[in-house]
């Protein structure tokens, strides 16, 4: 237990990199200098220790992705085609919840921005791109399955080579071409749910899903990976990679697996005990801290540096389903259902 610790300590102190996407520039980035949001509205906030959990004015849907470039230029997704930006005082619908109305594809599951241009992406291939505003495009794809088939997506990540991943159902993770082109890989010939993905760089990314699924992909190829000594059959529902060589995902039932040099190997019961059963969400890293959140307002802080887990949950009966963490934002950030956003001070 103390030797994979130490290892996962001494690896995020030297390499640990955050690159769910790059920091863009020009008319992406809208942020503005404001008051403190939590002290302006108060009433729109609860605020304990070093946590708030913020409520969207006027919102109850349900919201499931982030991105961030800085602590005032926040862009949220979320079911029935929500989409809405917060620049440090406001949060600001984008109006783009008529695409879902009109083509039927309702949620949005997943969002990612840079070199100022951006996708959100939803229910079975339903995209908008960001180019002065947000419209819908059409993608190119490639598939070797069907042409007419167009699979549910989950999750993206955007490499540094402006490259996007995005995960999907049936064994699928599309691979950005071209500005508006996709190629189809037909991973999990199994055909299990692939639900999240993220990398270090071009060359390492993870993918994560249904019944314990995990592929890796070297900059070529995708190719699955197993867990060491495990005989569980769980969903894995997101991953966050923290080096090269340390990957964290996080599960169902309490589930926390830990993939060192090669070697993935369940540390559930290390971490966080025996008794563990809520189901999680998602997992980041910002310096030697690292966040797991998931139902029941679960929020979870493990410092590697100080070996201690803090319990920050809210007392709540809906889920958290997306953190983010980024060296360009002060604070950890997650979203949550009925219209909820969190904000972490560390």
């Amino acid at each position: 237990m103390l030797k994979w610790k130490l290892l996962l300590l001494g690896l995020l102190s030297l390499t640990i990199v955050n690159c769910r996407a790059r920091r863009p520039t020009g008319q992406i980035d809208q942020g503005s200098q404001s008051l403190d949001y939590c002290e302006q509205y108060k009433e729109r906030c609860e605020c304990s220790d070093s946590v708030c959990n913020i409520q969207i004015p006027g919102l109850t849907k349900n919201l499931n992705n982030l991105w961030a470039s800085a602590d005032d230029n926040l862009w949220i997704v979320g079911d029935s085609g929500t989409l809405i930006h917060f620049n440090g005082q406001e949060f600001i619908n984008q109006n783009t919840d008529q695409y879902g109305n009109q083509f039927g594809y309702n949620d949005f599951h997943a969002i990612t921005l840079g070199n100022d241009s951006g996708f959100v992406m939803g229910t079975f291939l339903f995209t908008l791109q960001y180019n002065n505003g947000w419209k819908k495009v059409d993608l190119k794809t490639t598939t070797p399955v069907d042409s007419t088939f167009a699979p549910k997506i989950y999750n993206l990540w955007g490499s540094y080579d402006a490259r996007v991943f995005a995960t999907a159902q049936d064994g699928i993770i599309l691979e950005q071409t071209g500005p508006t082109s996709f190629k189809y890989n037909l991973v999990d010939l199994d055909k299990r749910d692939f639900y999240s993905v993220h990398g270090n760089k071009e060359k390492q990314v993870w993918a994560v899903g249904e019944q314990s699924v995990i592929a890796h992909f070297d900059g070529q190829t995708w190719k699955k990976e197993n867990i060491a000594n495990y005989n569980k059959v769980i969903d894995l529902n997101d991953v966050y990679a923290l080096s090269e060589n340390v990957v964290i995902s996080v599960g169902e039932m309490g589930t926390v697996l830990m993939r060192d040099n090669d070697t993935w190997k369940d540390i559930s019961k290390n971490l966080l005990g025996d008794q563990e059963t809520r189901r999680l969400q998602g997992v980041c890293a910002k310096g030697s801290r690292i966040f797991i959140i998931g139902e029941k307002g679960t929020l979870l802080m493990w410092d590697a540096e100080l070996n201690q887990l803090k319990d920050l949950s809210l007392r709540v009966g809906y889920s958290i389903n997306e953190i983010w963490c980024d060296r360009t934002t002060s604070y950890v950030w997650a979203v949550a259902d009925q219209g909820h956003v969190i904000r972490i001070r560390l």
